[in-house]
């Protein structure tokens, strides 16, 4: 495995430390609920678009040969992935910790 695959293994990681610090609580529950699928796909969704814009605009770039051959929209699938799972972990860790925040918790 190439060296330029390591930011994904990263964020698995970060998946699996999150999965095992709150395994236990009604995190993982709570984010199958629509009002939380909603906004983990709005944010994921969003830097989705900031990710294509940055390399439509020539701001980013992913060179081939260092990233999977599979690419959409000029994005290679590990960096789609690697969005989602990052946009995971953030919700998992803030809703477990109990960030005060109208994003991660009911008004």
């Amino acid at each position: 495995m190439r060296i330029a695959h390591s930011y994904f293994f990263v964020e698995i990681g970060l998946l699996l430390s999150a999965a095992t610090i709150t395994w236990q609580s009604s995190v993982w529950r709570d984010l199958v609920r629509p009002v939380y699928v909603r906004r983990i796909v709005g944010v994921t969704a969003l830097w989705w678009v900031v990710d294509v814009l940055a390399v439509r605009l020539d701001l980013w770039h992913f060179p081939p040969g260092r990233t999977l051959p599979f690419r959409a929209f000029g994005l290679p699938l590990e960096e789609f992935l690697g969005l989602l799972t990052h946009t995971l972990v953030t919700f998992i860790l803030m809703r477990f910790f109990g960030a005060h925040d109208s994003v991660v918790h009911d008004v």
